[in-house]
């Protein structure tokens, strides 16, 4: 399935075997945020949430040009340890032997 590019298939295969970190690996593949913001492991989610929009909290009210260049240095703060902590708890692909 994978050499078909059949990720999400790949990933409910693996997830059915009970090989996790398959699937994982086979959801970040595919893109597959959602499913990862709800099933992964916390790496996993954190990274998630950064790429999957949230909505604005109701009510909220728009920030200055200030505000704004603080919130986006602390969200690029945020994603950069979300991916740190993922490539870190990741293991490396194997590539195949010739």
């Amino acid at each position: 399935l994978e050499a078909l590019n059949q990720q999400n298939a790949a990933a409910d295969v693996y997830g059915q075997l009970g090989m996790a970190e398959d699937q994982l690996a086979a959801l970040g593949r595919s893109q597959s945020w959602g499913r990862l913001a709800t099933d992964g492991p916390d790496t996993w989610k954190a990274v998630a949430s950064v790429v999957v929009p949230q909505p604005a909290p109701a009510g909220t009210t728009p920030a200055g040009p200030l505000a704004e260049g603080r919130a986006l240095l602390q969200d690029s703060a945020t994603t950069r340890d979300a991916i740190k902590a993922l490539l870190d708890a990741v293991k490396a692909p194997v590539p195949p032997a010739p």
